[in-house]
């Protein structure tokens, strides 16, 4: 965000926390796991290691640092990030899961419901927890003005 040059007031973004000129707080910190959709499942057959991810299509967002990371830690090597589906929107990235388009990496905060009704499953137990989360973010100046204060109270309560 610019703030100096268009009028926002404060933002909502995904990163590290780490901009310079704005106090980043924390709104959500995500978790990350691969989910498929119980027909896709059904399609393929059951994952029960891993590497069994390098033989299907994954779905990626624009950012392959989870999946790179989830599959490191998983001790999974010889993905190649320009396999599969890139999706630069994590609800159209969990609608392809849904739709039994391949193997995404969801997190709780957008697949918990899907994974309660049955509509996604988790494939494997090992959660990856990364420095990247949803900030709330803001020029410090701008906190001077109670209704911008307000505001990004109301976000916090609200998340």
């Amino acid at each position: 965000m610019d703030f100096e040059r268009e009028e926002i007031d404060l933002a909502v973004t995904y990163g590290r926390g780490d901009w310079q000129g704005v106090e980043s707080t924390p709104v959500m910190t995500l978790d990350f796991f691969p989910v498929a959709s119980p027909a896709w499942l059904a399609n393929h057959g059951a994952l029960d290691k891993p590497e069994q991810l390098l033989k299907v299509t994954l779905l990626h967002d624009a950012d392959p640092y989870c999946w790179n990371e989830w599959l490191r830690e998983a001790g999974v090597k010889g993905i190649n990030n320009k396999r599969g589906t890139t999706i630069d929107d994590t609800n159209v990235l969990i609608q392809a899961a849904l739709d039994g388009q391949g193997v995404a990496l969801g997190s709780t905060p957008f697949v918990e419901d899907h994974l309660a009704s049955g509509r996604l499953v988790k494939v494997f137990d090992q959660v990856l927890i990364t420095d990247y989360s949803y900030y709330v973010v803001c020029p410090t100046a701008h906190l001077k003005r109670p209704e911008v204060v307000a505001f990004k109270e109301w976000l916090l309560t609200q998340a």
